[in-house]
């Protein structure tokens, strides 16, 4: 109901951030507070959130949370005083368990080796231009670049291009209907790509990270059709390994700014997309006051020098009012109101993993490894080590890639812990055997925490 009369979907307002703050409120004290004390609790670092038929449009990670409680331990990152739910935790949404599954084994590339970009296929949007011209000019020379912008963003030119490509950038207007899903669309110079068609087209190549900067794009519409999971849920089914979108109108500057800050978290290896996503926000949100002015300041100054001050007045106007509106502002962080970030989120759980690591064989396999590892520790600090090594040894049966290196961890420690007199150059020999395969996993996967972790049991077996 709130969601509904606060027009979230459709408009940046304040009766929009009224709307957030009530609906932040009620999932604070009916679910998200307790769920994200206890996650932190058993060592979770980051959220998958399936949503149910009836809940599925809302921004559940926007969530009021207790960051004080919370304890969550993310490199670099402190959470103490996080308000909101997507400030504690990396979030990424999935229409349902099967996309988990499908998407969790796209791995990252090697290497990326084409880009995609088609923005501004109706020339009013000069903020998606300009992030398209920011990102041609940060791709490596040894990365195939192709963009298209205003009358050559067109459905051939995607289509032409888009199956060679390991990242798309889409800057366009974009509509979703939430009373018919499979009519909504993207809007290029030569016509509409229907959700409809991107159900029907064949699986993409190359599983590419598609970045949508277009209004409404990441919305979704309550009822348990694949339809309804919206256009990232039509994308992902036809095979890209995650898409980053907004859940309604998007600002701007404030959108390209995350998207550049997005792919620069990407860039670094260890970091899934929703991790990536994470630190742009966090970005965004911390970026001065001063730094903001200057983003509109240069991109009114590029609409004056290509001409598109007079051809698209209206959007001239909206960007100078908000650089006015920022510099009478009192406010220290212009952007740190989730009206700006809260939108953009990340659907699908692909490039999870560098090329050549392994993946959970289940969706659910990793769940169950935390529970048991948790288990297992329980016994040991009881001195019961007999009984946590075997919980220890089952979970191996069935974990791959990191989470298997978190349990070989756990499992020289237990050994070591239980070592018998008389015994203890065996039961080093032992651990250590298990640490240097753990050691491997953690490097495959780039877990800057679990290499950490495993260094810490080194030191204490040495000891």
């Amino acid at each position: 109901r709130v969601w509904s009369e606060s027009h979230i979907s459709s408009e940046i307002s304040d009766r929009q951030r009224e709307g957030l703050v009530e609906i932040g409120e009620t999932l604070h004290r009916k679910l998200c507070c307790w769920l994200a004390k206890t996650l932190g609790q058993m060592g979770i670092g980051q959220m998958i959130v399936i949503p149910d038929g009836l809940t599925r449009h809302l921004p559940l990670h926007l969530s009021r949370v207790c960051g004080k409680e919370i304890h969550i331990k993310i490199p670099g990152i402190p959470t103490d005083n996080a308000t909101i739910l997507g400030e504690v935790f990396p979030v990424e949404y999935a229409p349902c368990l099967q996309a988990v599954a499908i998407s969790q084994h796209q791995k990252r590339p090697r290497a990326v080796t084409a880009v995609l970009s088609v923005s501004d296929p109706k020339s009013n949007l000069p903020g998606a231009r300009n992030t398209s011209d920011l990102l041609g000019s940060r791709v490596p020379a040894t990365v195939k670049y192709n963009s298209y912008l205003r009358e050559q963003a067109t459905l051939s030119n995607l289509s032409r291009s888009i199956d060679e490509a390991d990242i798309v950038f889409i800057g366009a207007h974009g509509i979703f209907k939430p009373a018919s899903p499979v009519d909504s669309y993207l809007e290029f110079h030569d016509g509409h790509w229907t959700m409809a068609e991107m159900l029907d087209r064949p699986a993409f190549a190359r599983s590419p990270i598609i970045i949508l900067s277009a209004c409404e794009v990441g919305a979704s519409a309550p009822g348990d059709e694949m339809a309804a999971s919206g256009i990232p849920g039509a994308l992902i089914s036809a095979g890209a390994a995650c898409v980053l979108g907004g859940l309604w109108p998007l600002e701007d500057i404030s959108t390209g700014y995350v998207v550049e800050k997005f792919l620069d978290h990407l860039s670094h290896r260890g970091f899934r997309p929703a991790a990536a996503l994470f630190r742009a926000l966090r970005d965004l949100r911390q970026l001065p006051k001063d730094k903001v002015i200057e983003r509109c300041q240069n991109l009114l100054d590029k609409m004056d020098e290509d001409g598109t001050a007079d051809s698209l007045v209206e959007q001239y106007l909206r960007l100078n009012e908000l650089k006015e509106r920022i510099e009478d502002s009192d406010a220290e962080y212009p952007f740190a109101s989730p009206q700006f970030w809260g939108g953009i989120v990340i659907v699908g759980s692909g490039w999870a993993s560098p090329a050549g690591a392994a993946v959970a064989a289940s969706p659910t396999s990793i769940i169950d490894a935390v529970l048991k590892r948790r288990e297992a520790q329980d016994l040991v600090s009881k001195g019961q080590y007999k009984e946590a090594r075997a919980i220890l040894n089952e979970t191996l049966a069935f974990v791959d890639g990191a989470e298997r290196g978190r349990v070989l961890n756990a499992l020289a420690f237990t050994l070591w812990e239980s070592r018998r007199k008389g015994a203890d150059k065996a039961a080093r020999r032992e651990a250590m055997q298990l640490l240097a395969e753990a050691e491997d996993l953690a490097k495959a996967d780039q877990d800057e925490q679990l290499l950490r972790n495993i260094n810490a049991t080194m030191q204490k077996i040495d000891l």
